[in-house]
């Protein structure tokens, strides 16, 4: 009603009229959403409208035209430079889904964009309900795939390597990581830098979780059937958690610990598979390879109150590594 005295006040002669109308048409179409939103390599953010004829070229920017139960398609190609933060929330009947277009190959390379440790090729923060799956994402001087204070969200069928940091993990509840391939990442710990430079603090893993905004522990993810493997830190960190399942991964030539618990209770560890075929990765100091899964409760100068409690290690095959099972 307020749009329609507004266009009625700006009509001077007819001719005006007829134009601040179409243009107050297009500004709304704009901004109706839509059940499926299309980002191409080829796209254009400011040109586009998301739909298949005239897609996006970035997540961000696709996001603002999605509902609940919306499809972002991203069209195949290699996108270039990319940073994306996606903070639109489904629900839990209609969660918001994010894949490739059918049938189609897409690789995001982070390259220039990504220039902070603590920046990612993809980062969702404060969402829930929403399924990330299908991607290639690569080249990244910070992390790849991160979690911030997210609920309900998926991470699936994703391949992540040429990481600095991280390649997935971060903060929240009711988090699923599944199905993906992770090799190549944490390289700024690679040959061994941090204890041979003597840096300070410790290097990242390569999926990992992390305490929430408030000093809490995140709660009930499940990191199941991952592949893990050729990483310059831990394969899989259980870190500040109440709450996890960590099965059916494939776990391979990783540094340190190719399974670490630290600070996290309520944890079960089933039907993984845990072996080194490789000297690459022995710790400088241990001259020896990772261990299999080790617990601990380190010392953080903020962190949840808790130990590490109710832990349940079964099925699990170990091999070639340097301790089996072991807590310190």
């Amino acid at each position: 009603r307020m749009r329609a005295r507004t266009a009625a006040a700006a009509c001077v002669s007819p001719f005006l009229c007829v134009l601040v109308l179409l243009s107050a048409g297009v500004a709304a179409g704009e901004a109706t959403p839509l059940r499926a939103v299309y980002v191409a390599v080829d796209g254009s953010d400011s040109q586009g409208d998301g739909t298949a004829g005239r897609p996006y070229l970035t997540l961000t920017k696709a996001q603002e035209r999605t509902k609940a139960g919306s499809v972002i398609f991203v069209r195949g190609g290699k996108y270039l430079n990319v940073k994306e933060r996606i903070t639109v929330s489904g629900t839990a009947t209609e969660p918001i889904l994010i894949m490739p277009a059918p049938g189609e190959k897409v690789v995001f390379e982070g390259g220039d964009a990504i220039s902070k440790p603590e920046e990612s090729i993809v980062e969702f923060d404060g969402l829930k309900h929403l399924v990330f799956e299908g991607f290639e994402l690569r080249k990244s001087a910070g992390r790849g795939v991160s979690l911030k204070e997210c609920g309900h969200v998926a991470i699936r069928n994703c391949k992540v390597h040429e990481i600095q940091y991280r390649a997935i993990g971060g903060s929240g509840e009711e988090i699923t990581i599944e199905n993906n391939q992770v090799w190549n990442s944490c390289l700024i710990n690679a040959d061994n830098a941090f204890l041979n430079d003597r840096k300070k603090g410790g290097w990242p893993g390569a999926i990992s979780s992390w305490q929430r905004a408030d000093g809490s522990a995140s709660r009930n993810f499940l990191i199941r059937n991952n592949a893990v493997y050729e990483n310059w830190g831990e394969g899989i960190i259980v870190l500040f958690m109440d709450g996890a399942s960590v099965k059916g991964n494939y776990v391979r030539d990783n540094y340190s610990v190719l399974l670490y618990v630290d600070t996290s209770r309520n944890v079960n560890i089933d039907a993984n598979v845990l072996y080194i075929t490789t000297e690459k990765y022995n710790r400088v100091d241990h001259r020896a390879p990772a261990a299999g899964i080790s617990l601990s409760a380190e010392h953080y100068p903020k962190a949840p109150d808790i130990g590490v409690e109710s832990v349940t290690i079964s099925n699990s095959l170990i091999l070639g590594t340097r301790n089996g099972i072991t807590y310190w």
